[in-house]
């Protein structure tokens, strides 16, 4: 039975979930998106995302090299001799080492980057008509949006290791 305009809930959907409905559009307008407090992080940061990009393009690479490796392995497996799979698997596992400190390292760089910045949240600039600790919980939930935003992507590059797949 269909609902008219009327009959349905202010801010339900068609779901009949206030959390649902919104889909991609809640997302997209969301505050705590990366790209809604982008202009107000600090340069320092944004230089630490641009690291970060790089490290997760290249986990994303090793993990694709990894799985096509694990399967050309697995049918190959008649053919070549007990030594060189050894040898091949051997190789994967340096490389999910690897990958593993490289994510690591990143963890610990953005840790020690997002505790020297936060500090700057206490500094206001200009003249304001505002209360100070408005201005500097404004700058806070910057630097917490952001560490949000970046735990997200740790989260994916956790996720990612090659942990299991080997």
């Amino acid at each position: 039975m269909r609902q008219s305009g009327s009959d349905r809930l202010e801010g339900v959907g068609q779901t009949g979930n206030r959390y649902l409905d919104g889909g991609v559009e809640h997302i997209m307008s969301s505050p705590y998106a990366l790209w809604a407090i982008w202009p107000q992080v600090p340069m320092l940061l944004k230089l630490f995302f641009l690291i970060l990009s790089l490290v997760g393009v290249y986990t994303m690479f090793s993990a694709l090299v990894a799985v096509v490796r694990l399967r050309s392995l697995t049918n190959q497996r008649e053919v070549l001799d007990a030594s060189s799979l050894q040898h091949s698997l051997a190789a994967l596992h340096i490389r999910a080492d690897n990958m593993r400190q490289l994510v690591g390292a990143t963890f610990y760089l953005f840790g020690f980057i997002f505790f020297l910045v936060l500090p700057w949240a206490t500094f206001t600039f200009g003249s304001s008509h505002s209360p100070l600790w408005t201005l500097i919980l404004r700058n806070l939930f910057v630097d917490v949006a952001f560490a949000a935003n970046i735990f997200s992507v740790f989260l994916v590059l956790h996720c990612v290791d090659l942990t299991g797949l080997i």
